[in-house]
Formats: C-alpha cells, structure tokens, sequence
C-alpha cells in the first residue's frame, strides 16, 4: 500500500494579541535572515516560524512553494514575474514586495520556469 504524502496545511504563529492558525494557502513566501525563519502573509505581515527553510521544503507541497535561493522560499500564487538578468539569472518579483531583491541563480533558473509551467 503506498501512502500518499501529507504536506503541512497551518502554522501557529503568534504575536501580542495571542496565538492562531496562520494557513499555509496565506503564505506569500517565507524567508529566513540569520538564524531566524519568517513566514510573510498575502496581506504584508510577518511571523517568526520555529522551522528552518529546509525543513519547510520537506514539508509543503512543492506544488505550491519552491525555494529560489538559499533566504527565499515562494508560494506560486505571489509570484508577480521574473525578468531574465545577466548570466541567465532571474531577478524575482512577488506579492507582497520583498525588502530585497530576489535572485534566482543560472542553476535554479531553469528548475523555477519548469515550476511555474514554463
């Protein structure tokens, strides 16, 4: 019998005003900046998430979220465009705006088009 995976659906995340479930379809893109991972909501905000971008990437659907560098990860449904940039890189634009400028490598290029049905 072969199982077929379960990727996370939730997270719980908090702030001041206490504790919820932040669903997995409102993430944007997750980032991680020193030791620390943040999940961004399609409406701007931002959560700490107790999880390493690697061990997200087990955990969602590679249907929906691809890790484009090594601080990024996308959900399919943020992605605005890319614009091709010297040596076949990709500068990446996304829904709600990244703070800083998303460069995927030659190297991932190609596997970034296959995922977004290029």
């Amino acid at each position: 019998m072969n199982a077929e995976k379960r990727y996370r659906s939730r997270f719980l995340v908090s702030d001041s005003r206490g504790f919820w479930p932040l669903h997995v379809e409102h993430v944007a893109y997750f980032y991680s900046e020193g030791k620390l991972t943040f999940a961004v909501a399609s409406n701007g905000r931002e959560y700490p998430i107790d999880q390493s971008l690697t061990c997200l990437e087990e955990e969602l659907d590679p249907d929906h979220f691809f890790r484009v560098n090594r601080q990024v990860m996308v959900n399919i449904d943020a992605v605005d465009h890319a614009l091709p940039i010297f040596h076949r890189k990709l500068r990446l634009s996304v829904t709600p705006p990244f703070r800083q400028e998303i460069i995927i490598s030659e190297a991932r290029s190609t596997a970034f088009k296959q995922w977004l049905g290029y």
